[in-house]
């Protein structure tokens, strides 16, 4: 905007005046307007950067995981018994190969960066080097992992199409998620979480209004479903970048020095990330594989209430790695024991009153799966231990705790339980394969524990990388 000054000294002169461009509104209240509003409401009661940040979190991580949890819950109240079998089979085989295509690169870029989080050279060095690991991974695994999805999918004889279009959906959602994964840790560094939910909450947003007109007009079925969550993720990709592009400098390739550092870096956990990777669906391949699509489609729905975890699971990424990252030594016994303890209570309540009173999540997921009540409160204790356990190895990882030793404990020991779970009783119902992955629970929980007091003892491992400190070198 441009003023011209009239008569008097000065006169002639032109000032010019700088506008800021109009902002764009988000869907998620800031930092800064959720302190104003508590000043506001309770004046007596100042609000911290640190409980504003929390709070922003669980505004846009608690919107996503709403909205997730309706999507699901649409998805099984609409499907199809056997369309929702279809996608289920989808979405646990994209699960599985997102952890085996990763490899844990992308939880490596926070510890990793530290302390060098304002140099967008570093941080850039590192969002190159992972996505120069996850595509050769991809290109290698995705003609083997279309031929594994052929094979699990024969027995249940559906036709040719529905199983290429669910192929197609697992291969684009493992593509962008990984782009997605990546381009969420410059966000995460900087605290920016208005830009990591923004994308995350309008493509839920879509995803749950999506199926009811698709059901209107005949198009919900179960590779609909998978292509719909494709989408979402294409549009979480695109956006997430184009957010970090502020905190980032890339360059056109990964410095090898940094890739060999990533590589030394995650290489003791990666026999472990593989193991999970097939651990985290165990009961829906044996019961895949030695049940029937009626048990497969039950496993499937009481995974779903695993949903209500994955608030906290989020937690454990978003804020509570960097903040044991940053850790004073002095105070990391303490503060590690306290968060134990108060995870440990939290997932002890839940499990008793899952076991007590059922009913809630059973409606839920719908009359076709009423006759589960025995198995709810078994679903919960199993995802009560899978999460105590990745609190755990959250704060390890946060700290560089990563062991030869922790991994063969816990895939050895993981084994070796399920085995004979499978010989002395089978999997065979839904039962059997929920309470299989209670035992698996149990014992990643005492591997992870094991890591955890052996790092206390013995402290990091030394990682041999260069980096470049400063701004230009890359």
């Amino acid at each position: 905007m441009q003023r011209q000054r009239r008569g008097g000294k000065g006169a002639g002169l032109t000032l010019k005046i700088e506008t800021e461009p109009p902002r764009k509104r988000s869907l998620l209240p800031s930092s800064r307007f959720i302190r104003r509003s508590a000043r506001h409401a309770f004046p007596k009661i100042r609000m911290s950067k640190k409980a504003a940040l929390i709070l922003t979190f669980f505004a846009g991580q608690g919107a996503v995981q709403l909205l997730s949890v309706i999507f699901g819950l649409t998805v099984v109240r609409l499907l199809t018994v056997e369309a929702y079998a279809q996608f289920s089979l989808a979405l646990g085989f994209q699960i599985t190969l997102g952890s085996l295509m990763d490899l844990g690169y992308a939880g490596t870029i926070v510890p990793l960066v530290g302390e060098r989080f304002a140099d967008p050279n570093v941080v850039g060095a590192y969002v190159a080097a992972a996505k120069h690991h996850r595509d050769r991974i991809f290109f290698l695994l995705s003609p083997i992992a279309a031929v594994c999805f052929f094979a699990l999918a024969y027995k249940h004889h559906w036709s040719w199409h529905i199983q290429l279009l669910l192929v197609a959906s697992v291969l684009i959602q493992l593509y962008f998620g990984g782009r997605a994964s990546y381009y969420s840790a410059p966000l995460m560094l900087r605290r920016d979480l208005r830009k990591l939910y923004r994308p995350q909450v309008l493509s839920a947003l879509l995803k749950c209004v999506a199926p009811l007109p698709m059901r209107v007009i005949g198009a919900l079925n179960g590779w609909s479903a998978a292509l719909l969550n494709a989408v979402a993720q294409v549009y979480n990709s695109i956006r997430l970048r184009r957010s970090s592009l502020p905190y980032i400098v890339e360059p056109r390739q990964s410095d090898p020095s940094v890739n060999r550092e990533m590589m030394q870096y995650v290489m003791p956990a990666m026999p472990a990330v593989i193991f999970s990777a097939f651990q985290g669906q165990i009961s829906l391949y044996l019961i895949t594989l030695f049940g029937k699509t009626v048990s497969m489609a039950q496993v499937a729905a009481l995974g779903r209430v695993g949903q209500m975890f994955s608030v906290l699971l989020a937690f454990n990424v978003v804020l509570l790695e960097p903040r044991f990252a940053r850790l004073p030594r002095e105070e990391l016994l303490r503060r590690y024991m306290q968060m134990v303890g108060l995870v440990s209570v939290f997932c002890a309540i839940l499990t008793i009153l899952s076991f007590c009173f059922p009913l809630p999540l059973l409606w839920l997921l719908g009359p076709q799966y009423k006759g589960l009540g025995r198995e709810i409160g078994w679903v919960v204790l199993g995802y009560s231990l899978y999460y105590m356990a990745s609190v755990i190895w959250i704060m390890n990882r946060s700290r560089k705790w990563l062991f030869w030793s922790g991994t063969v404990i816990e895939i050895g020991l993981t084994v070796l339980a399920e085995v004979a779970f499978v010989f002395l009783r089978g999997v065979a119902t839904t039962h059997d394969a929920i309470l299989i992955s209670v035992v698996g629970a149990v014992t990643i929980l005492l591997a992870q524990s094991y890591v955890g007091i052996y790092g206390f003892a013995k402290g990091p491992r030394m990682i041999a990388g260069k980096v470049p400190a400063m701004a230009g070198q890359v």
